[in-house]
């Protein structure tokens, strides 16, 4: 059970005991300091702190004024630095007005603002914790149904899919989603289901028999990490022995580090084969809930029984009208239709920065939204409030639970510089470390060097699957991520730019696909810089800077002339993001590739 250690000051004590109730509600085991035996204070304090998973600090006045807090916490911090486990984690909570400057690892850590304890506000300390106590769009959004209704229908059927794989980013509704599916199969009566939510027992997370142990809800006593042969057998005879259809559910699977998710992978796999061989009549059936799909390859032996992965996507425009709509009954369907347009720009679909932008908007009453989206205080009131208490975060950054506040510092200082790209690699990264000075400070002060960045960066969950060497932040949090990091227009610019120089480094040096791929990627920084410092020339320059780049990349021995044509035509047919980004300007995307034709007809 994951021990959480509350630490306040006595004035605080009302709202102090809500979130107490809340966590216990929730199966954490809390330590207030009531509990403690006056005899034994500093000792049961020590012993306390030592054990704990969590600690959350309730920031006050009264929290900065009080000797015993400022101790606890500074206790805490240590631990969480310089532990070899770096526990515990480290939340707080603003419950009351507090003075600055605040002390100065405070801002390091996720912060939640609890002065007024809405439902809200407790269910998104919740969701750092792990827990969606509602469901995430708090049925405003009227979507995943066919999702659902695919899985469903699939564990249905005699002959439909067993084995799925539910992915998604951070703060997607993956949770939600596992429980809803949950809740309707024991509505209709359709067997047994057992869930388990790896974010509240992190003593698992390094433990991969126990964690199918724990799953399957067997009497087998493993005697190592790794399951034998017997023990597999002996689980899957347990299993057998059920009489009911089986669901198994495994959610925040992206705590297991690579190898403990392999074991569990491969224990899984051992035990459905069993199962399949022996034909048991009853349904057996799992969903692994991830953030990062990548490390379930393989879940499944047989072709009749390998995985499904479903993948939980942005919310789209018609999502966001009918959220729009429900807010705001008697507007216009233009109205309407603009609105829900703009919330899309201004979220990517993302939904719990949605609802946020969501809230905003109907407490307007949609006056003036378009004109208040560019404000910078409704920035930082909304979008930049969601990034640092939702993405950046450390449950995001080190879903296994290490890392700590150094360690946070280096990995946002490495996505700093790179969310302005599409597609990056170790290069990427490579360029930004040896030309920032202030990023190797960072890195070394976290006891990293550039490699053990990029592996910290890539066991994120922030990134998508891989594409061979290439990686991807996932594309709707990039863009918000590069809202966040470059505010100005001349500072997208110069990020622009240097994506630009930093493919064009390469361009000698790189063969074959790679250059086609580096020439687009060029071409999309030419074309986002164009729009901020020179829109009304991109007709002009955009096709010039094809040629250009045509010229400029059509080095490699592998590729002919017509070859290399048609491979930039079809990555940028195939590019949604590039076509989208021209769509008011009617007829340039095609010029753009005449540019190009011509230009490798002419040669070099």
């Amino acid at each position: 059970m994951t021990r959480v250690f509350l630490s306040y000051a006595e004035e605080d004590g009302a709202v102090t005991g809500t979130l107490a109730e809340l966590l216990e509600q929730h199966d954490f085991e809390v330590f207030r300091y009531e509990k403690t035996n006056l005899g034994l204070f500093v000792q049961t304090l020590a012993d306390e702190l030592g054990k704990a998973d969590r600690f959350v600090a309730l920031l006050s006045r009264h929290y900065q004024r009080s000797e015993w807090c400022m101790k606890e916490w500074n206790t805490a911090d240590r631990l969480s630095t310089e532990s070899k486990t770096n526990r515990p984690v480290i939340t707080v909570c603003e419950v009351g007005e507090f003075d600055e400057p605040l002390h100065p690892f405070i801002g390091n850590h996720a912060r939640h603002d609890l002065r007024a304890t809405t439902e809200a506000k407790l269910a998104a300390v919740l969701a750092t914790f792990g827990v969606l106590a509602a469901p995430l769009d708090g049925g405003r959004f009227r979507n995943r149904e066919q999702e659902l209704t695919n899985l469903l229908n699939a564990l249905s059927l005699s002959s439909g899919q067993d084995l799925w794989v539910v992915a998604a980013p951070p703060r997607m509704g993956k949770s939600w989603f596992l429980r809803e599916a949950e809740r309707r199969l024991t509505a209709k009566g359709w067997g047994e289901t057992r869930l388990l939510d790896l974010a509240r027992w992190p003593e698992l997370w390094s433990a991969p028999a126990k964690v199918v142990v724990e799953l399957m809800g067997v009497n087998v006593e493993p005697e190592g990490d790794a399951l034998t042969e017997d023990e597999i057998e002996d689980i899957a005879r347990e299993v057998s022995k059920r009489g009911n259809n089986q669901l198994y559910l495994l959610d925040s699977a992206e705590r297991l580090d690579r190898e403990t998710a392999a074991e569990v992978r491969s224990a899984l796999t051992a035990v459905y084969t069993h199962l399949v061989e022996r034909r048991v009549r009853k349904r057996f059936s799992m969903i692994i809930g991830t953030r990062r799909p990548d490390s379930w390859r393989g879940l499944g032996r047989y072709t009749q029984c390998r995985f499904r992965t479903l993948g939980l996507s942005e919310f789209k425009l018609e999502v966001i009208e009918d959220a729009v709509r429900d807010g705001a009954a008697d507007a216009e369907d233009s109205l309407v239709r603009k609105s829900a347009l703009l919330l899309q720009q201004e979220s990517d679909g993302l939904p719990a920065l949605l609802l946020a932008w969501l809230d905003w908007a109907h407490e307007a009453n949609l006056i003036g939204i378009e004109r208040g989206l560019r404000k910078a205080t409704t920035f930082e009131a909304v979008t930049a409030k969601y990034v640092r208490n939702d993405l950046l975060t450390h449950d995001v950054l080190f879903p296994s639970g290490a890392g700590n506040a150094l360690a946070k510092k280096a990995l946002e200082h490495a996505l700093k510089v790179l969310v302005p790209y599409r597609l990056i690699t170790q290069s990427h990264l490579k360029f930004h470390f040896d030309d920032d000075a202030a990023m190797r400070d960072d890195v070394t002060a976290a006891g990293w060097d550039m490699r053990e960045l990029w592996t910290a960066l890539n066991s994120t969950s922030l990134l998508d699957p891989r594409m061979g060497l290439w990686r991807v932040i996932n594309s709707p949090i990039r863009r918000v991520l590069y809202r966040y990091y470059y505010r100005s227009d001349a500072e997208r610019v110069t990020a622009h730019e240097e994506a630009k120089w930093c493919y064009q480094r390469w361009t000698v040096n790189e063969a074959g696909s790679e250059q086609v791929m580096m020439m687009k990627e060029c071409l999309w920084h030419e074309l986002c810089r164009q729009l901020l410092q020179q829109p009304s020339e991109l007709r002009q320059a955009l096709p010039e800077a094809a040629t250009q780049y045509a010229k400029a990349f059509l080095s490699s021995g592998l590729y002919d002339r017509r070859e290399f044509v048609e491979c930039v035509h079809e990555l940028l047919i195939e590019d949604h993001e590039f076509q989208l980004t021209l769509h008011d300007h009617v007829g340039l995307f095609q010029e753009v590739l005449s540019a190009i034709d011509t230009a490798v007809s002419e040669g070099t």
